[in-house]
């Protein structure tokens, strides 16, 4: 089972002036980093993967479609974001604002988040748990596996 968890740079953390101790926990806590690293330089990449937005929903107890997910009377149409709530990350925000980019979640591209975080184009980024392996493995050498 994986999760959606949150890969960071230490040192653009520290270059932002942030605390590279203390990623941020809250949603507020990020956005706010996400615009601080931007202006030092970085940012935050993202990877477009409906599987986290899926995740993040069911986390806030919140439906993803309407008709009680589907579950009463079968689906007719998808929740809008105003029926969402406030607190949800709403990453086409952040790539309006500039404070982050995106890259598709299949392709050659597809891992452009993740090898950001190590090049330092990206000070942070949020993808799946399953991918903490590989990315450890990469730091470990320095090249990617094969």
């Amino acid at each position: 089972m994986s999760a959606p968890i949150l890969f960071y740079n230490q040192l653009a953390f520290t270059k932002a002036g942030l605390n590279a101790a203390a990623p941020p926990t809250t949603l507020p806590q990020m956005l706010a980093d996400a615009k601080a690293l931007k202006a030092s330089g970085s940012g935050m990449g993202l990877v477009l993967d409906p599987w986290h937005l899926e995740t993040w929903l069911a986390s806030a107890n919140q439906l993803f479609v309407n008709n009680n997910n589907a579950a009463r009377g079968g689906l007719q149409g998808r929740l809008h974001d105003q029926d969402r709530p406030a607190g949800l990350l709403r990453p086409q925000h952040l790539v309006r604002s500039g404070d982050a980019t995106t890259n598709p979640s299949s392709g050659p591209d597809e891992y452009d988040n993740l090898l950001g975080i190590g090049s330092g184009k990206y000070a942070m980024t949020i993808d799946s748990s399953a991918d903490l392996g590989t990315v450890e493995d990469v730091l470990g050498t320095g090249s990617t596996p094969t």
